[in-house]
C-alpha cells in the first residue's frame, strides 16, 4: 500500500491483485456549522399617547404616554402650535406640559417615536375640552363664556355659552330686555333676547354677559353675529 499527503488529507491506496482499488480518504476539510434558525428579530417599536382625550378648559395640560425605550419622540400639537423632540426614559415613558392654558379642541395631533436603528412607528390623538359635572371637585368657580350670539329675527336674538355651573347668568344688549338664565349642571346656558318694548327698558352701557355665584363673579362682552 502506497500513502501520500495531499492538501491536508491522507489518501491511501492500495493494489489488490493487480487491481487498483478506490482510495480510502480521511478528510481534514473544516465542516461548516447550519445557519442557526432561532434567532430573534429586533422588536417592533411602539408608541402611545395616555393622556385623557378630554381636559378641563382654561387648563395647563400634560400629554404623556409610552414609546421604545432610549428612543427620539416627536410631538406635534398644531392647534397650539407645539412642535418638539422628547426623548423617552428607559422604562419608555415621556411627557410634555403645553406652554400655556388652552380651552378648545385640538385636534390632528401626532407623536412619532424613532429608534437608534432608524425604525419608527406613528400615533395620532385629539385632546376635547369639556367642564366636569357639577360635584366634580374640578367644577368650582370658571370664567362665563359666550359661544353664541347671532340674531334669530327682526326682534329676536340667542346667545348661548357656558360658566359655572349653578350661577345666575345676565345677559344685556343695547336695544334688547335683558335675559337671565340659571347655567346648567354642565355649566351651558342659552337665552333667548327679544328687542326691548317697554319705556326706558334696553338701554345697557355694556353689550355683556356676567355670572353670579357664590364662588365669584366674572363678566364678558361679545358681538352679535353679522
Amino acid at each position: 500500500m502506497n500513502t501520500r499527503i495531499m492538501g491536508g488529507a491522507v489518501i491511501a491506496t492500495a493494489l489488490i491483485g493487480g487491481a487498483l482499488v478506490a482510495p480510502a480518504a480521511a478528510s481534514a476539510a473544516t465542516e461548516v456549522p447550519a445557519v442557526s434558525q432561532g434567532a430573534v428579530a429586533s422588536a417592533q417599536p411602539t408608541i402611545t399617547v395616555d393622556t385623557p382625550s378630554t381636559f378641563t378648559p382654561y387648563s395647563r395640560v400634560t400629554i404623556e404616554g409610552t414609546a421604545t425605550p432610549r428612543s427620539d419622540v416627536y410631538l406635534d400639537v398644531p392647534g397650539m402650535q407645539v412642535s418638539v423632540r422628547l426623548r423617552s426614559a428607559a422604562d419608555g415613558s415621556w411627557s410634555y406640559a403645553l406652554p400655556r392654558v388652552t380651552s378648545g379642541n385640538l385636534g390632528g395631533n401626532s407623536a412619532v417615536v424613532v429608534t437608534p436603528t432608524g425604525q419608527y412607528a406613528e400615533t395620532t390623538f385629539s385632546l376635547r375640552g369639556a367642564w366636569p359635572a357639577s360635584g366634580h371637585p374640578d367644577a368650582a368657580f370658571r370664567p362665563v363664556v359666550v359661544t353664541t350670539a347671532e340674531r334669530t329675527g327682526p326682534g329676536s336674538a340667542h346667545v348661548s355659552g357656558t360658566a359655572t355651573p349653578g350661577a345666575v347668568v345676565i345677559v344685556q344688549a343695547d336695544g334688547w330686555a335683558q335675559g337671565v338664565v340659571t347655567a346648567a349642571g354642565d355649566g351651558q346656558w342659552s337665552v333667548d333676547l327679544q328687542a326691548a318694548t317697554l319705556p326706558g327698558e334696553g338701554t345697557w352701557a355694556t353689550t355683556s354677559v356676567s355670572q353670579i355665584h357664590d364662588a365669584g363673579l366674572s363678566e364678558t362682552y361679545f358681538r352679535f353675529a353679522s
